[in-house]
């Protein structure tokens, strides 16, 4: 390093080679030429060395013996270099005069130069000093912000809490290595709240402020410490049980469910119970306080209009008579005596009361009720012109309807009494004008049930559907002279002019030719009709209403010279005759006749004793309708 001394010496021996000045002591920085503006990390404004001109000339026209060189631009610390300090590599550069920074000779500016960093000499050729912002390793330097830093201690050692080192830029308010009683474990200082629990300061815990297990005095939250606090829930801490405070830190309110005698409290079930009112006073009937837990109805501190004396309501029907609510009488109910109401009973007071006979009570007479609080009814016998009656018999008579109404044929009222079947205010479909009941055959005509004509009975003008008798109508009218009806007028058919060409083994009889075929027993209708070169007729239920009744069936063996019949819901037997030799008469027995409606379609293919000989004593022959 060039001292004073050193710096006299030769500016004497370069005074007689110039005339210009020395100076005795090493170079300044306000010794460059003049700067560009550059800062420092800190902000202060650096040395920043004019460029060279080719000739070693400065541009701006300044000396260049201190100027640096081209390539001594500051580094990223921002310092500037002394003669042309180090960039971000912190290599120096050359100065206009020469000098190299690292090269290992001391000249120039530079303090020292080892070749580079050593434990006396920057990498920047300035003597290593704490502080001065580089970074020297081998002068034992951990960093070197050029003074105190978050990271780094003003001695040059990386700050760590609890390295015994303060160091306020990194936030530390004091430092040791373990916790004291000025002095948290994190080296902030001693404060209850911080949130560092520090036992040597007296703390017992620390959570940062009041919490569910720490006092604001960092001391545990317990109920009755005499600190409130909040966050473990209490509302209040008096040391105990006071006028404004429960034994269990909260306030003191009746209705809590904690008794506090000295709040003035007699009791404190967390509300109304049996044995506590809600305002904390043991009930009593008449207090003035409702309690409906202790079976009070009301509590009027005494008998009122709405409360009995007894903590019940007033009540009509409660069996106590009370005038102050304006009861007459009170039996609990009604009574002979007494209406539901309280009031005294009496008929036509407009109060019904069943007990007392009363079917209702409507204050005398009126449509409902009749003045002897008897309902009006159409049928008592007791006509009330009120209730719009205009007749009552007790009951339907010759005179009267069942609805208390004259009776007359078209007055809508079915009266059976008067000799009406039905009632329709006039000619329905179901009812004559005449109030009998709509029945082709009955003699009355009815369009609107679809007659167009009606004898009683079958005749040669009106055919038996109550439809005019005509040929061709498809249906056989014997009085008219006709024994078929196909509908048409073709002789060939079997029906000429409504006149059939049937066989002697046919009779023509409740509208049908019934045949049986005397060649053979025990056939079905399918083959005994076809036998005859006829075929079963097709209408099955024609054929079946034309034998289920013992009229028609009457009428059938007459036709067949058979001395009786036998009725009965028979499978197929509907015609047939009885079992015997039928090698001498034609039809044995008795007729049979069927009243089950499905034997028409079974006697088609099935007969009783199908397919036995005529000369068998177990034969039977099928009478069957063929057209």
């Amino acid at each position: 390093m060039m001292t004073t001394r050193g710096w006299g010496s030769l500016c004497g021996l370069l005074w007689l080679v110039s005339a210009g000045g020395c100076r005795f002591g090493p170079p300044n920085a306000e010794d460059y030429g003049p700067t560009s503006g550059a800062e420092d990390s800190s902000g202060s404004m650096g040395p920043v060395p004019s460029e060279s001109t080719p000739s070693g000339e400065p541009t701006d026209g300044s000396p260049g013996s201190g100027g640096a060189g081209s390539s001594g631009s500051a580094g990223s610390s921002g310092s500037a270099g002394s003669s042309g300090t180090a960039g971000s590599s912190g290599t120096a550069g050359s100065s206009g005069d020469g000098t190299v920074c690292g090269d290992g000779i001391v000249e120039g500016d530079e303090e020292c130069d080892d070749g580079g960093e050593s434990a006396t000499c920057d990498a920047d050729c300035t003597e290593a000093t704490c502080g001065d912002g580089t970074y020297n390793a081998s002068y034992g330097e951990q960093c070197d912000d050029g003074g105190e830093s978050m990271t780094c201690n003003a001695d040059c050692t990386v700050s760590a809490c609890g390295d015994g080192i303060v160091n306020a830029a990194a936030g530390e308010d004091c430092d040791v290595t373990a916790e004291t009683a000025r002095c948290d474990s994190d080296c902030t200082a001693v404060l209850c709240g911080d949130g560092t629990l520090n036992l040597t300061a007296g703390e017992q815990c620390d959570d940062g402020g009041e919490s569910m297990t720490c006092d604001a005095d960092c001391t545990p939250a317990m109920c009755g410490d005499t600190t409130p606090n909040m966050a473990a829930g209490e509302d209040c801490d008096d040391g105990g049980e006071s006028a404004t405070c429960d034994a269990d830190c909260t306030s003191a309110m009746c209705g809590d469910a904690t008794l506090n005698a000295t709040a003035g409290e007699d009791c404190d079930d967390g509300g109304e119970s049996a044995t506590c009112d809600v305002d904390c006073t043991l009930p009593v009937c008449g207090d003035g306080t409702y309690n409906a837990s202790f079976g009070e109805e009301c509590d009027d501190g005494g008998p009122t209009m709405a409360c009995d004396g007894d903590c019940t309501l007033a009540s009509c029907g409660d069996g106590l008579v009370n005038m102050a609510a304006g009861e007459a009488c009170d039996d609990g109910g009604e009574s002979a005596a007494c209406n539901v109401n309280c009031t005294l009973s009496m008929c036509g007071d407009g109060i019904t009361n069943m007990t007392a006979g009363e079917s209702c009570d409507d204050m005398g007479d009126s449509a409902l009720c009749d003045a002897d609080c008897t309902p009006a009814m159409c049928g008592d016998a007791t006509p009330n012109m009120a209730a719009a009656e205009q007749c009552d018999d007790g009951g339907e008579s010759a005179t009267c309807d069942g609805d208390c109404t004259l009776s007359m044929c078209g007055d809508g009222t079915t009266n059976g009494t008067a000799g009406e079947q039905c009632d329709d205010m006039g000619e329905s479909a179901a009812c004559d004008g005449d109030c009998t009941l709509a029945q082709c055959g009955d003699g009355v005509i009815n369009g609107t049930a679809g007659e167009q004509c009606d004898d009683g009975i079958q005749t040669a003008a009106c055919d038996g559907d109550c439809t005019p008798a005509m040929c061709g109508d498809l249906y056989v009218n014997g009085e008219a002279g006709e024994t078929c009806d196909d509908g048409n007028m073709d002789p060939t058919d079997g029906c000429d002019n409504c006149v059939a060409d049937i066989p002697p083994s046919c009779q023509f009889v409740n509208g049908y030719n019934w045949c049986y075929n005397p060649a053979a027993c025990g056939e079905a209708c399918n083959d005994v009709c076809a036998a005859l070169g006829l075929t079963p007729v097709a209408d099955t239920v024609g054929w079946f209403n034309a034998q289920n009744d013992q009229a028609e069936c009457d009428a059938l063996a007459a036709a067949f010279g058979m001395p009786g019949t036998s009725m009965n819901s028979y499978t197929y037997a509907c015609l047939e005759d009885g079992t015997g030799l039928h090698t001498v008469n034609p039809l044995e027995g008795n007729l049979l006749c069927s009243t089950y409606a499905p034997c028409p379609t079974n006697h088609l293919t099935t007969m009783d004793n199908q397919g036995i000989a005529c000369g068998d004593a177990n034969s039977r022959r099928s009478i069957c309708p063929c057209e």
